[in-house]
């Protein structure tokens, strides 16, 4: 299964990422948003970074991870889950966009086609 980078989510929304994604068979990996982008470069072994919108300096951390690795699928997560955020996630180069309540058959598939993506992309 996926190594996945949780980068910047509030204690809250990282305990609940964390037992979906491990229901699902992933391994997490915790981050701030600083040491989260210095994980989401070469140097990192995880395969799919979710990074909360809920920080205001989430597009610069999705340029800086995209610049260091732009095969790397990083998802934007946010508690306000609304059609703005969704849209600019995607426009900025986010792989895919959740709500911090997404239920766990919904963050296996978002987690499914990250994966897929980031194999197509690798191959090009």
């Amino acid at each position: 299964m996926a190594n996945i980078l949780l980068a910047g989510l509030d204690r809250e929304a990282a305990d609940a990422f964390s037992i979906k994604l491990t229901q699902l068979g992933h391994s997490i990996q915790l981050q701030p948003y600083d040491r989260g982008i210095a994980c989401a470069g070469e140097d990192s072994n995880a395969d799919i970074v979710f990074a909360s919108a809920d920080d205001f300096r989430w597009i610069r951390f999705l340029a800086q991870a995209l610049c260091r690795q732009p095969a790397k699928p990083v998802v934007i997560v946010s508690r306000l889950a609304g059609e703005e955020t969704w849209i600019s996630a995607l426009e900025a180069g986010g792989t895919d966009y959740c709500a911090c309540d997404v239920d766990v058959a919904n963050l296996g598939w978002i987690v499914d086609n990250a994966i897929g993506r980031r194999v197509f992309t690798a191959a090009a």
